[in-house]
């Protein structure tokens, strides 16, 4: 059975209170409005936004000095809440900068969106001539874009070969398309 929790004001001397329905409860008995505030669990709305973004937002969040420091983000908050406007269910998107205020203030959270990752796989000539299978892979400290063959693959250390579906096609794009040199080609990664 499910209550709603309502608080009314009583005046002193009250003892019972009775509803429409006739259901009667001795005023004694009832919780007070500080226990009913303390028990009362609220669960936080949860929207998810590009992983990109979020981390925009949270740096942001970070290196603000208050909520008025948030929404000044060294002039680029227009910006900001533009993108963020993209990525929000109706109504929210037409004011973002009310809902990001509430993530501000922990009344929303923020989670990163459940993208499919993908990887670009391309074919390569080994040192004897055979052709053998790589990936891409992507140096994080230099953001260079390299080939390696699955045998030889880099540490994963500042480098990855996990890509958003946009990366990936630009990557294929920049490697002259899937009829290129090493035909480079696309694989959603639970595809593997």
């Amino acid at each position: 059975m499910e209550f709603e929790f309502k608080i009314i004001a009583v005046e002193k001397g009250t003892h019972s209170l009775t509803s429409e329905k006739g259901d009667k409860w001795d005023v004694d008995t009832l919780p007070d409005v500080q226990t009913v505030s303390e028990n009362a669990t609220v669960e936080k709305r949860v929207i998810e936004l590009p992983a990109d973004l979020l981390e925009k937002l949270t740096v942001e969040k970070e290196n603000a000095s208050g909520l008025l420091g948030f929404f000044d983000m060294d002039g680029h908050s227009a910006e900001i809440m533009n993108w963020l406007g993209e990525f929000l269910p109706k109504p929210d998107n037409l004011e973002p900068e009310n809902i990001a205020a509430d993530w501000y203030l922990d009344h929303v959270e923020f989670v990163p969106k459940k993208e499919p990752k993908f990887e670009v796989e391309v074919d390569l000539h080994d040192t004897s001539g055979n052709w053998q299978q790589g990936h891409i892979w992507q140096n994080d400290k230099h953001g260079e874009f390299t080939p390696y063959m699955d045998i030889d693959e880099p540490p994963t250390y500042y480098n990855h070969k996990e890509f958003t579906e946009q990366e990936a096609d630009e990557i294929i794009e920049k490697l002259g398309g899937e009829d290129g040199l090493i035909h480079p080609r696309k694989l959603e990664v639970n595809e593997r």
